[in-house]
C-alpha cells in the first residue's frame, strides 16, 4: 500500500504523522508498486482525490480519515473502509456507527513515544500550520508568557515539545490530539477565518468530548502577497452571489497589515485563556474504546494484506 497525505512537500505534524506512524506499525503492508492507496491521519475523505490523484488506483484502503463538507467521494467497488475518524464523517458517507474508529494518531500510545509522561510546567500554544504566514507566533507567544510549539517541525520533536506542557491552547487540531494522547489537558482555538471546526467537532465526538472553541482575533502581521489577496477578494465576492465552493467565503484577505493595537488583542486574547484554563480532556476510557476498536480495524487491515484479500 502506498500511503497518502496532504501536501507531502510541506512539513506539518498532522500530516507527516502518516509518513512516520504508519511504517512503524504495519512495514509488511507498504508497497509502492501494489496498485493500493492507504488513507490513513487527515481529512483526505473528497471527491477531488478520488477523482483525479486516485482515480486509477485500483484499491482504496480507509483507516480513520475523515471527510469535510459537501465534497465528498462516492465509496465505490475500490473501496475498502477499515473505520473512519468520527460520526459526522460516517454519517456523511452513508456508513454504520461501527466503522467509527477515531483519529489514527491515538495509535501513538501503542508505541514508546506514547508513554511520554507530561513531565513540564509551561503553558504551550500551537497554531495552525498555515495560520504560521499571518504572524510571528514567536513573538506573540513571547508576549504572551506561553511557549510557542510550531507543527512545521518533525514528528519526534513536536510530540517532545507538546510533552514538555502543563497544558496547550491549540488551533491546530493534532496539537490537541497529541496532549489528548499524553493525558495533557487542552484548549481549542481558532484563528484564521478558514479555520475548519466540523473536523475538530467530527474527532471530538468520536472520543465523547463536547467540544467547546475559543475565537481569537484575526491578525495580519504578514500579509500574504498582493495577487494572493485579490484572488481571495474574488473568491470571496464570487461565493456571496453563489459562486464556488463554501469555504471561499472564508478566505483570508488582506491587503496590508493589522495596526499594532491587534496585536496586542491577540496578545490579552491569550493570556486570558492561559490563566481561566478552561481546559478538555478525554476519559481514560474513552481511549481505551478507541484503542480497541483500532487495533482490531488494523490487525483486521494486516490480516488482509498478509492473505492478498484486499
Amino acid at each position: 500500500m502506498k500511503i497518502d497525505k496532504h501536501a507531502p512537500e510541506k512539513m506539518n505534524f498532522g500530516d507527516d504523522l502518516n509518513s512516520w506512524l504508519w511504517p512503524r506499525l504495519m512495514p509488511e503492508c507498504l508497497s509502492e508498486t501494489d496498485g493500493i492507496h492507504f488513507l490513513g491521519i487527515g481529512t483526505l475523505l473528497k471527491a477531488r482525490r478520488f477523482e483525479t490523484k486516485l482515480a486509477k488506483t485500483r484499491r482504496i484502503v480507509i483507516f480513520s480519515s475523515g471527510s469535510w463538507g459537501v465534497d465528498l467521494p462516492v465509496l465505490d467497488h475500490r473501496c475498502r473502509v477499515y473505520g473512519v475518524r468520527g460520526p459526522r464523517t460516517a454519517r456523511a458517507l452513508g456508513l454504520a456507527s461501527d466503522k467509527v474508529i477515531g483519529d489514527g494518531a491515538y495509535l501513538l500510545k501503542t508505541l514508546p513515544q506514547g508513554n511520554i509522561e507530561q513531565s513540564g510546567k509551561e503553558i504551550g500554544f500551537v497554531p495552525h500550520h498555515g495560520s504560521e504566514r499571518y504572524v510571528d507566533w514567536q513573538s506573540v507567544c513571547d508576549a504572551a508568557g506561553l511557549r510557542f510549539i510550531s507543527p512545521r517541525q518533525p514528528v519526534e520533536s513536536f510530540i517532545g515539545a507538546i510533552a514538555q506542557c502543563k497544558s496547550v491552547i491549540t488551533e491546530a487540531m493534532h496539537g490537541a490530539i497529541t496532549a489528548d494522547i499524553l493525558r495533557i489537558p487542552w484548549v481549542a482555538v481558532s484563528f484564521a477565518p478558514n479555520f475548519n471546526s466540523e473536523k475538530w467537532f467530527d474527532w471530538a465526538e468520536s472520543m465523547s468530548v463536547e467540544l467547546r472553541i475559543h475565537p481569537l482575533p484575526m491578525v495580519y502581521q504578514q500579509t500574504p502577497p498582493f495577487w494572493r489577496g485579490l484572488e481571495n477578494r474574488g473568491k470571496r465576492w464570487l461565493n456571496r452571489v453563489g459562486v464556488g465552493p463554501e469555504k471561499w467565503a472564508r478566505l483570508p484577505y488582506a491587503l496590508r497589515a493589522s495596526p499594532s493595537k491587534q496585536k496586542d488583542q491577540l496578545i490579552d486574547s491569550l493570556k486570558s485563556l492561559a490563566e481561566n484554563r478552561e481546559e478538555q480532556l478525554s476519559s481514560d476510557a474513552a481511549i481505551s474504546e478507541i484503542l480497541e476498536r483500532q487495533n482490531a480495524a488494523l490487525e483486521t487491515l494486516r490480516k488482509d494484506y498478509r492473505e492478498n484479500n484486499l
